[in-house]
């Protein structure tokens, strides 16, 4: 089988969504091809991983796929190419390209934009050798919590509610045969969770996520920060 080097992994951006959530927004494009301040989500994702030296991007999409197809001539990249995957699960298409790369694959979503430190994300993934490195971003509450032990109650201020997934994995080519037929992502990270082949890479920068109209106005006042 053909491996590449660490330092030439592929990348997988997810684009299939239908940004149902966006309302009219995403009736006219893809989610990822909405302005951040005159700049499209997707571009921001793009000249991030260029800007990290990775060479061979890929974007996976279905939904008004031509649109994204005809706004990344703009990069004039032969190392930039858009697929219509069909319509497909989040998983498909990330088996679907794991068996087109040949190789191990950093997978993004279209709608998430973070300042990752991919070297050590990469470097942590290599040495652990689990299946799957999922980057993740501690979730605090903005909310205090009462909870009741036994017969007494105690206030927790703003506690941290867990870590939660932003959409950065490296994916081990060796789970081309594994995924099979699993359906979906949770599932499959689920199985995998339980066989002790999930790492974690636990990310302390800055991270945006686009899901409706209040993340899109919130993203714009952020995107500046990132």
């Amino acid at each position: 089988m053909l491996h590449k080097l660490k330092n030439q992994t592929p990348v997988l951006i997810l684009c299939g969504g239908k940004g149902t959530r966006l309302g009219k927004l995403g009736k006219k494009s893809p989610k990822t091809l909405l302005l951040l301040n005159k700049k499209p989500i997707l571009e921001y994702i793009i000249e991030n991983l260029i800007k990290n030296n990775f060479h061979e991007i890929h974007i996976s999409g279905y939904y008004k796929i031509s649109k994204i197809h005809n706004y990344i001539k703009k990069f004039k990249n032969k190392n930039l190419k858009c697929h219509n995957d069909g319509n497909i699960s989040i998983l498909q298409r990330i088996r679907k390209n794991l068996i087109k790369t040949r190789s191990d694959l950093l997978v993004c979503y279209g709608d998430e934009i973070a300042n990752i430190n991919y070297k050590k994300m990469i470097k942590k993934h290599y040495l652990s050798k689990k299946l799957v490195t999922m980057t993740t971003l501690k979730i605090k509450s903005n909310f205090g919590f009462l909870e009741r032990k036994k017969n007494k109650y105690k206030f927790i201020e703003k506690p941290e509610l867990g870590n939660c997934n932003i959409g950065f994995m490296l994916f081990s080519y060796r789970n081309e045969k594994l995924i099979g037929n699993y359906k979906s992502l949770p599932n499959y990270i689920n199985k995998i969770c339980n066989n002790n082949s999930l790492n974690q890479y636990l990310h302390k920068g800055k991270h945006i996520t686009i899901n409706n109209i209040e993340d899109l106005i919130k993203a714009k006042r952020e995107i500046n920060k990132i």
